[in-house]
């Protein structure tokens, strides 16, 4: 009673559009009960044609199996199809939402096909040559259908990103009963489900509390805001922090410490009663300008992210701090790590018959091509290549004339980076190629939407080292001229 009650939300009275449409794209088409859809996708319209032709032999050929199993008095296969049949029916004229008669049209679609393939081997079983052949076409027709239509949703399927999600699992297990967790990241899978038991929470996503940033912005779906963004009023309460693994994101404050690290998601937690103060937290970087992207409640909708958290510290203002640490009797903690080299995903050569938003500075391939960019590196030694975009289908990337890898499945959203190779390289111009492959037998590889490129980011792995530095008032302006992440004042 209370499965088929209107609280279970099975039916439209009460519920909202969106709660009744699901990720429908319009209406469905009862003919799908046929089971043969050659569209990729249940919620397209096949080509009409063959698709009514294959359809149409499917509904004769049932009526006559079902015909023909009465007169035999074999009445289980007429029960299987009436009770599918009545059951899809029944859903629709008690008004089930729109999303879940299509959840009714696809269970009960294999009834008519099971019935048009027995009325199809009845014929074939025939002692009458004509019988015969027209039951052997007829079942060599259905079958074709049905495997086209299943080589169709194959290729056009979309694929979870099953990695980053099993990293998300793991760190879930580590979060147990160490929350609350702040997880800055825009990720639905991570905040309702993996990370639940560490209580988490996600600044633009389903939350129990609203997480302001510095100027006093909230993040309403779909956004994200570097860390350094969120003042430490925000952040402080949060005994654990899971970050996505990207050179984009700010290193949490100091008193957070790395608990585990994968290829794309980061764990840090705090003591439940730290013994270090942070008296102030001064940010460096990007997030200064750009301080989130995507939308905000009561503020413009930004479309950039930030994309590097690091500068370079002016005397000036470090002999400030330094004077201002003396007076508190407070030390330096800074963070220092390397200025990645950033580029936009349009700043490259591409095929014509990409799409450009330029708003965003991202490329959307439709037809399988190559991008072509130049980057200028400061210096010799091994970077890390990140990606930011989707990436379903996804890109094969090279360098100098060389493949270093691909970048596939992985569907990152705001502020999301794909990491794609560890690769040592001289100081100077090279050459980054990014190919939108042909479809192949793979899963998904047909599907041409989901793919993106928003960004091309290259993290150094030796030099200057990632460190955090601790260091007397009077020592401040031994943090001149050195790239950092943030700089603290803390007891």
């Amino acid at each position: 009673k209370s499965f088929v009650g209107n609280d279970a939300g099975l039916f439209s009275s009460g519920q909202t559009q969106a709660t009744q449409l699901g990720n429908l794209l319009g209406p469905l088409s009862g003919w799908q009960l046929a089971g043969i859809w050659p569209a990729g996708d249940f919620r397209l319209t096949p080509s009409t044609f063959p698709t009514a032709l294959l359809v149409g032999l499917v509904v004769i050929a049932a009526a006559a199996g079902l015909l023909a199993a009465a007169r035999r008095r074999q009445f289980g296969l007429v029960l299987y199809v009436a009770v599918a049949l009545l059951g899809c029916g029944v859903v629709w004229a008690l008004g089930g939402t729109p999303w879940v008669t299509g959840k009714a049209l696809a269970i009960s679609s294999p009834a008519l096909l099971a019935a048009a393939l027995a009325g199809a081997a009845m014929l074939w079983s025939s002692r009458k040559r004509w019988s015969t052949a027209v039951g052997v076409l007829t079942m060599t027709l259905i079958a074709a259908g049905v495997l086209w239509s299943n080589v169709d949703a194959y290729q056009n399927v979309t694929l979870a990103p099953r990695a980053p999600l099993a990293e998300l699992q793991h760190i879930g297990e580590l979060v147990a009963g160490k929350g609350p967790t702040f997880a800055n990241m825009y990720e639905v899978y991570a905040d309702r489900h993996f990370l639940r038991e560490g209580a988490p929470t996600e600044p633009a996503e389903y939350r129990p509390a609203n997480l302001p940033l510095r100027e006093g912005v909230i993040l309403t779906k779909a956004a994200w805001a570097d860390l350094d963004s969120f003042p430490l009023s925000t952040i402080e309460p949060y005994r654990s922090i899971v970050t996505e693994r990207t050179p984009a994101d700010s290193r949490p404050p100091s008193i957070y410490k790395l608990i585990w690290q994968g290829r794309y998601y980061q764990l840090w937690q705090r003591l439940e009663h730290p013994s270090e103060r942070i008296l102030e937290h001064i940010p460096y970087g990007g997030s200064i300008v750009r301080p989130y992207c995507g939308v905000a409640q009561n503020a413009a909708m930004k479309p950039l992210c930030s994309t590097d958290p690091v500068a370079i510290a002016s005397c000036p203002q470090v002999r400030s701090l330094g004077q201002q640490a003396l007076k508190e009797h407070a030390r330096l903690v800074a963070y220092q790590r390397p200025i990645p080299t950033v580029a936009f995903g349009d700043e490259v050569l591409w095929p014509g018959s990409w799409i450009h938003d330029p708003t965003s500075h991202s490329l959307t391939p439709t037809t399988p091509g190559t991008a072509v960019g130049h980057l200028v590196l400061p210096s010799s030694q091994r970077y890390e290549l990140f990606l930011s975009g989707g990436f379903a289908r996804g890109f094969e990337v090279g360098v100098d004339g060389r493949k270093i890898g691909r970048v596939k499945n992985e569907l990152t959203l705001f502020g999301g980076y794909a990491p794609v190779a560890d690769i040592y390289l001289s100081a100077g111009e090279h050459t980054f190629t990014f190919t939108y492959p042909h479809p192949d037998l793979t899963p998904g590889s047909k599907w041409n939407q989901g793919t993106t490129l928003s960004g091309i980011l290259l993290e150094p792995l030796q030099s200057p080292s990632s460190e955090l530095i601790t260091l007397a008032p009077r020592q401040a302006t031994r943090l001149c001229g050195r790239p950092l992440d943030w700089i603290e004042l803390v007891t």
